[in-house]
């Protein structure tokens, strides 16, 4: 078993540097925290055209360190016929001067094209003096999309370097390909369509929320434990009495219009970072 992320004030401490720029000297070491600069000023981009089914692609580098609510927030309107995009962009320097102009890159890559369904990506500014290009980029992209429907539903591919992924709405769905890479929970609500693939995975927690009566051929929960013990402590299924990691849901058999795949993973390592499936 391994400790709760509270207890790794040291591991947390570490990884507090990254905020920091650090001097020696013969007889001392200084720590000076680099501060953050961050530019909301920017314009929402709107896709031309009207989702009609195609895929939709989120791309968001982040920044590291992360500190306060970052990663990319996703607003399920069932009234929305666009996809729309904002962000808040930030970057740390010992000099707003040299912060700027690391957040003027990250606002050139920010880009919603429709040329191939509709894909929004937001990448890191460059170096400039102390302000680096892992500090800068889009802090927090919020993007908000059609619901889909059973008919037209949705296909997703996400993928967050910083920050977490979440879902403000339910989205019907035929894929949801998910990926977190840093500091962040996963956290989507999903309402899955015949033979659907759903596949959720994250450096933290991750997240699912399902309908009551969902179904599926196939239902996969894995987390970054050898010790089986300890790996089904954090696989949490208590809303889907029965449920049993590798199998069929219902137990008694996938319904005609089951999905055919549902997958969550945690790649973290600590004892709170788990998987759950939730009853929405």
């Amino acid at each position: 078993m391994r400790s709760s992320s509270l207890a790794l004030v040291g591991v947390i401490s570490v990884v507090g540097l990254s905020a920091c720029s650090i001097t020696a000297d013969g007889n001392s070491v200084t720590f000076k925290t680099v501060p953050e600069f961050v530019d909301s000023s920017q314009p929402a981009k709107s896709s031309t055209g009207d989702w009609n089914g195609e895929e939709i692609k989120i791309t968001n580098a982040g920044v590291n360190p992360l500190t306060g609510e970052g990663g990319i927030v996703i607003t399920v309107d069932p009234s929305a016929t666009k996809v729309t995009a904002s962000a808040i962009f930030a970057a740390r320097a010992d000099t707003e001067s040299e912060a700027q102009l690391s957040i003027k890159d990250a606002i050139q890559t920010f880009t919603l094209s429709e040329s191939n369904g509709f894909q929004i990506a937001c990448a890191h500014g460059q170096d400039h003096g102390t302000s680096k290009v892992a500090a800068s980029g889009c802090k927090l992209l919020r993007v908000t999309i059609p619901a889909g429907t059973v008919d037209k539903p949705m296909n997703l591919n996400i993928s967050s370097g910083q920050g977490g992924i979440r879902f403000s709405g339910t989205v019907i769905a035929k894929t949801v390909l998910a990926n977190e890479a840093g500091l962040g929970d996963l956290d989507i609500k999903v309402t899955p369509v015949k033979d659907a693939d759903i596949n959720l995975k994250g450096d933290n927690k991750v997240t699912l929320s399902l309908p009551s009566d969902f179904s599926a051929k196939s239902v996969t929960l894995k987390v970054n434990e050898s010790n089986e013990a300890d790996a089904a402590k954090r696989i949490i299924t208590t809303d889907f009495q029965g449920l049993e990691n590798g199998g069929s849901y219902p137990t008694a058999g996938a319904t005609e219009n089951a999905a055919a795949l549902i997958a969550l993973e945690s790649r973290g390592l600590l004892d709170d970072y788990t998987v759950t499936l939730k009853r929405q």
